[in-house]
């Protein structure tokens, strides 16, 4: 009996609910399928693409060494998957397809879609939950209903996670490395075994800019240590884990670890953060493996009382609580993964048509500093910190009020840590239209958090050039006098009105 397992965003063979169940066969292939289109219609960017296809890369490797094929099977988008995946099945001679589930729209149809038609050609269809601890769907409220909001989310969470025991699959063991089909000549899809320059040739037909450079990106995250022997692969990703969790800001001033990370998670001129969001992404860490090493530096991480919660651990866990939040949302409430708010009466909103202001804001020329190191960071880096994706969200939604969806598209295209659940959340969070969405009243004001959390300015002055010789309190509002001498933009938007403008916008929809 052989099996053929479908790999998506669960690039590692560590703790890899389908590899390890697929395994128990007595032949095993992997299966990537590349969609280019579809990853285009869905707006991903090159840096998200190059990220991805690197990591299918450091996994066919990974798989060679327990001697298990990946192959790549190329389709145009995801129409054509459950075609593909039957003629490479029927070729590998397997009896069995094994994969971990996807929770978005899309996904979610293709998935079934591919279940149907294996099924009916005899096929054994099995999938596992791999992204979350929870099934969606699982966790309910009291009148058995969806939680909407995070915090009861996040206790009921906890406490359905303390009754049963964290399990992390082993890697299979290796096996004899199979002997290939010989594929007939006139194929219906493109199958390979090796990434080869026409491969490179396709994707850059739609991404000129592919591969994208990932070392502004590794520099801005990897620890040094990791970046010395390589950071894509869930290798590098258990490495730049490990460095997170021993890194002690009294040791290296301008990074800060788990111990420290309450403090010091905020403050975007710090190394403060894990810098796994680009591999929990593809999957190349599970949020199990997270999990258990965490537990294993502090027993209380999962103790959501007010005593443990300010705990670097229980901090750090939380924020991992909040990526499978959104995925139960996502998964429980499809529109929003449609291009939808969560909130149906903000579809009401009078969102402004400003093409210039969209521009300056992408171009990270606002005016206000920290608004245009964050975004110039972004375009750069592939990256930005959280609290500055907040900020810059919060800034286009509110003091622009430009419709989200355009700032939302933009960082699908520009992440390299691309992922829908978590940036749609993020947005419709900051732009009052979402699940537990902040208050539309509140609306951050972008000198206030310049001075709260870059208040030497040090980010500023590494994203914004113009204003590395500005001193004082002066780079947070420099002068009219002073953006006139070093070539800084005008603030497109003066605080006060642009606040008053946004609150009447959301108070008009309940008149």
């Amino acid at each position: 009996m052989s099996a053929l397992v479908w790999f998506r965003r669960d690039l590692r063979t560590q703790d890899n609910p389908a590899l390890y169940q697929a395994a128990q066969s007595t032949c095993v292939y992997g299966v990537y399928v590349v969609t280019p289109q579809q990853w285009q219609m869905h707006g991903l960017g090159a840096p998200a693409v190059t990220w991805w296809l690197a990591h299918v890369q450091a996994l066919q490797k990974e798989l060679q060494t327990l001697g298990i094929p990946l192959y790549l099977l190329w389709v145009n988008d995801f129409s054509q998957v459950s075609q593909g995946l039957h003629w490479l099945a029927s070729q590998l001679k397997v009896s069995a397809v094994y994969f971990n589930r996807e929770y978005e729209w899309n996904e979610r149809q293709r998935d079934q879609h591919v279940t149907q038609t294996l099924q009916a050609a005899n096929y054994q269809v099995v999938s596992y939950d791999d992204q979350v601890i929870f099934t969606p769907g699982s966790l309910l409220t009291g009148q058995g209903k969806v939680y909407t909001v995070f915090t009861p989310f996040y206790k009921k969470w906890c406490a359905s996670l303390a009754q049963q025991s964290l399990y992390t699959c082993p890697p299979p063991q290796a096996q004899k490395w199979p002997k290939l089909p010989e594929f007939p000549q006139a194929t219906p899809f493109r199958i390979c075994l090796h990434w080869q320059t026409q491969d490179t040739q396709q994707i850059q037909a739609i991404w000129p800019d592919y591969p994208w450079d990932l070392s502004a990106y590794t520099r801005a995250l990897y620890y040094p240590s990791v970046q010395a022997h390589g950071v894509v692969g869930s290798e590098a990703a258990c490495q730049q884990f490990e460095a997170f969790i021993e890194a002690q800001q009294a040791v290296a001033p301008y990074r800060a670890g788990l111990l420290d990370y309450t403090q010091a998670r905020d403050y975007p001129s710090l190394q403060a953060t894990s810098g796994l969001s680009g591999a929990l992404a593809v999957g190349a860490l599970s949020i199990r493996q997270a999990l258990t090493r965490i537990q294993a530096v502090d027993a209380e991480a999962l103790n959501p009382s007010a005593a443990h919660k300010d705990a670097g651990a229980s901090r750090w866990v939380a924020e991992l609580v909040w990526r499978e939040f959104y995925r139960h949302i996502l998964y429980a409430f499809p529109r929003v993964s449609r291009n939808q708010a969560f909130k149906l009466e903000t579809h009401k909103l009078a969102w402004r048509h400003d093409q210039a202001a969209f521009a300056a804001w992408c171009q990270g020329r606002t005016g206000y500093p920290l608004v245009d190191a964050g975004m110039r960071q972004l375009v750069a880096t592939g990256w930005m910190h959280n609290r500055l994706r907040m900020l810059t969200a919060m800034f286009l939604s509110k003091h622009l009020l430009l419709d989200w969806r355009l700032g939302e598209a933009f960082f699908m295209r520009h992440l390299v840590d691309a992922d829908l659940a978590s940036n749609n959340g993020g947005w419709q969070w900051a732009a009052s239209t979402g699940t537990d969405a902040v208050p539309y009243f509140r609306i951050f004001n972008p000198s206030t958090q310049s001075q709260r959390f870059d208040a030497q300015g040090h980010f500023i002055r590494t994203w914004v050039p113009e204003l590395a010789q500005v001193t004082g309190n002066e780079i947070h509002q420099p002068k009219d006098t002073t953006r006139a001498r070093v070539g800084y933009a005008t603030a497109c938007v003066e605080h006060a009105q642009a606040r008053q403008r946004a609150l009447e916008a959301f108070k008009a929809l309940s008149a």
